[in-house]
């Protein structure tokens, strides 16, 4: 059933006896063009940034719950947008595959930096000082034999800070903790230093391609998916955690083995575990070291993308139906009535603060507020209508005036407790004292008791 308001959280309720994340935002997505999402990862500014369906840019501030003005809503032919992790800059890219960066402080705009049509990664540094694409080299063929360029640009005026080439297509692209960029491009995993302006650690691994990387937010670790070069020789394809540093693996860390088909994995912000979002109807998270931290998540299809909360306390599986289960990461059970969406997702973020989860499927974008606490009783229906409830003195008890007076209330037992007070007269309204002794009656609309 398709409710709004309280109807739809007292549905819930019945139903799951979970919270409900609430929408505050639905955008659709321009015509033939695949909507995204993109949220700043970073506080104090919580900007979330997306196309509507006139192809502009919007920018919504999660903190005012209003879509900021500026020149970037002019912007034509737009088809893919992000935002940086502090809210600082956002990147956008036209039909023409030119890019322009724009500062949200100022409302100035980089010169445009044209891409070739073939790019496949596309990112820049957090201070928003530097732009990098990757390009394969000549027809992309996506596999190892390929040669790829990777370009470090500014973005004030377009200019190249430095090249390099790498063999392999490039799968994988992200910035450290210290602001160096980290490349995966099959047969090479690389450090792009940018105080040096140079590539300072290449690593090769004789028996394995590296497929992908993921780089930790708040440590020095990485998180690389390795598939082995030869079937033959027995080894599995598995997540190795490396130092981001010297991209040598941590000492007394576990390489995270893998039999199964995977769609997708995060590492969280520690860098001590890994989400895997895996092919055999289940969500997983695997620790660095601690086997006993590992959990499972089981789920009603295979799962297509995964996520962590800041915290760490919950975390965010989808499934191709649209559907995302937020579960809690140490009891593996549902945290929150699954939320249902129009098609398979492209994004999903949960923003700095773990309150907002963002999604986005093809046709649209939407920001969820988390910040629903469970209901910790049934509703309480009260036939004479309530006109004023408030906490009891002892815990678990409550206050409810009605036109049949005051009446305490058991919510761990859900009944009355003694006879009601005042009910003599018709009580129209009522406060309470924070001690729940005291209050001061309102009735017949012009007494008041003490």
């Amino acid at each position: 059933p398709k409710h709004t308001g309280a109807r739809d959280r007292l549905y819930s309720f019945h139903l799951y006896g979970l919270p409900k994340a609430i929408p505050i935002r639905s955008v659709l997505a321009p015509k033939h063009t695949r909507q995204r999402i993109s949220g700043a990862k970073r506080g104090p500014k919580q900007n979330v940034v997306y196309l509507t369906d006139g192809k502009a840019v919007e920018i919504f501030d999660l903190n005012t719950r209003q879509v900021v003005p500026g020149p970037w809503e002019q912007e034509p032919d737009s088809f893919a947008t992000v935002i940086s992790p502090d809210s600082a800059f956002v990147l956008n890219l036209r039909m023409n595959m030119e890019a322009r960066i724009w500062d949200l402080g100022t409302g100035k705009v980089s010169a445009a930096l044209s891409n070739t049509k073939d790019f496949n990664q596309l990112i820049y540094t957090v201070d928003g000082a530097t732009f990098i694409d990757a390009n394969p080299i000549g027809t992309a063929t996506f596999d190892n034999r390929q040669k790829s360029e990777i370009r470090v640009r500014n973005t004030a005026d377009g200019a190249e800070v430095y090249r390099w080439t790498q063999q392999g297509y490039i799968w994988g692209m992200g910035e450290t903790v210290d602001g160096d960029i980290v490349t995966a491009s099959g047969e090479e995993l690389t450090l792009y230093n940018p105080g040096e302006k140079k590539v300072t650690v290449t690593r090769k691994d004789p028996d394995y391609f590296f497929n992908q990387v993921k780089a930790a937010s708040e440590s020095g670790v990485l998180a690389v998916l390795r598939m082995p070069r030869d079937a033959e020789k027995g080894l599995t394809m598995n997540i190795q955690f490396l130092d981001a540093t010297t991209l040598e693996p941590i000492e007394g860390s576990r390489a995270i083995d893998v039999t199964s088909g995977i769609w997708e994995y995060q590492i969280n912000p520690a860098g001590t575990a890994v989400g895997l979002a895996l092919t055999t109807y289940a969500a997983e998270i695997r620790h660095r070291e601690d086997e006993t931290r590992d959990r499972v998540f089981e789920l009603s299809s295979y799962c297509t993308r995964v996520c962590f909360t800041p915290d760490e306390r919950l975390f965010a599986a989808a499934t191709p139906d649209g559907t995302v289960r937020i579960f809690d990461t140490e009891s593996a059970q549902l945290a929150f009535e699954p939320i249902s969406h129009d098609g398979r997702l492209e994004d999903m973020e949960i923003s700095w603060d773990g309150r907002y989860l963002l999604t986005a499927t093809a046709e649209r974008a939407r920001i969820w507020d988390l910040a629903v606490g469970p209901a910790l009783s049934l509703p309480i229906n009260h036939p004479d209508g309530i006109q004023a409830s408030g906490p009891g003195a002892e815990q678990d008890h409550f206050w409810i005036a009605s036109a049949k007076g005051l009446q305490e209330w058991d919510l761990r037992e859900m009944k009355e407790i003694g006879q009601p007070l005042h009910h003599d007269k018709r009580v129209h309204d009522c406060l309470f004292d924070a001690t729940g002794t005291q209050t001061a009656l309102l009735w017949d609309k012009k007494n008041i008791r003490f």
